[in-house]
């Protein structure tokens, strides 16, 4: 999985993994090289206020996580052992979450998080669901 840091952009992969997407699956069968590219991201102007315009913030956004059969999601800010569970993060900010399988193996991500990777990133700019499943 391709992450950019703050004030970053990923652009693509080289190697053996080609494409834009930020995840990237391989079958590993002799040595292979792949490289991620990122760039500087363009930083937004910001328009200087004028008395009648007021700053407004996202103060937080609720995540709430979903586990099909037995499973725990952890991330920044959030420890799902449960069926389920929720909890307010800072607005704007990004987390990382992680499927750990406690029986059986992870299966995939549904709604906000998708693919069959055990990570998934999200930029919280509103209120977000993600599934984890695992296998019975």
């Amino acid at each position: 999985n391709a992450v950019p840091a703050a004030g970053a952009a990923f652009t693509g992969w080289s190697g053996a993994c080609t494409g834009a997407a930020a995840s990237c699956t391989v079958a590993v069968t002799d040595h292979l090289n792949v490289s991620a590219a990122f760039t500087t991201a363009p930083v937004a102007a910001v328009p200087t206020p004028t008395p009648t315009t007021t700053a407004t913030t996202t103060a937080s956004v609720k995540l709430s996580v979903g586990i099909s059969n037995k499973g725990r999601v952890v991330g920044d800010g959030i420890d799902c052992p449960n069926r389920s569970c929720s909890a307010k993060l800072a607005g704007g900010s990004l987390v990382t979450l992680t499927a750990t399988p406690t029986t059986a193996p992870f299966v995939s991500w549904g709604g906000a998080c998708t693919g069959t990777q055990p990570t998934c990133t999200l930029a919280l700019t509103k209120d977000v669901q993600v599934q984890a499943t695992f296998g019975k």
